[in-house]
């Protein structure tokens, strides 16, 4: 197996384990959604386990296909990725049909930034927060899943 290839098997699997892991989280907690700033006040250790396993998660999967399965998907191609931006890397992508609509990858980015540079005490606040993520889940494994279905 080539370099390429590896690299690629091994973004593939990185990205099965976090979405495996965010299923398992999700599962575990979905019956409290949609949050409110009692649901919040109220959340047990293990629910708040839960939410910081989802949250986690959410941001390794969303980090490891821009940044891993992205540039894997194209080195597998013989494509050039190197010295290249990741709007760069998507739009390729795009124009070979991997994946769509790079607002709404951004959009996913700029939730994974607000969630893991959000450290606010206000119930409601996290409330809003951990419901935007939530809410995202199948839009972000959907990148996943286009790839993957691609490549068989």
């Amino acid at each position: 197996m080539s370099d390429p290839e590896l690299l690629l098997e091994s973004a593939i699997s990185e990205c099965r384990k976090h979405i495996s892991r965010l299923d398992y989280s999700y599962s575990s907690i979905k019956s409290k959604l949609p949050f409110t700033p009692r649901i919040i006040e109220s959340l047990s250790d293990e629910d708040t386990a839960l939410i910081d396993q989802y949250v986690y998660r959410f941001s390794k999967l969303q980090d490891s296909i821009g940044n891993k399965l992205f540039r894997a998907v194209l080195l597998n191609l013989d494509e050039e990725v190197y010295n290249k931006s990741v709007i760069d890397i998507f739009n390729r992508l795009e124009q070979l049909g991997y994946v769509a609509n790079y607002e709404t990858w951004k959009q996913l980015r700029e939730i994974r930034n607000e969630v893991s540079h959000n450290y606010d005490d206000d119930p409601a606040a996290i409330a809003n927060t951990l419901n935007l993520i939530f809410s995202h889940k199948d839009t972000l494994v959907s990148y996943f899943k286009g790839i993957e279905g691609k490549l068989v």
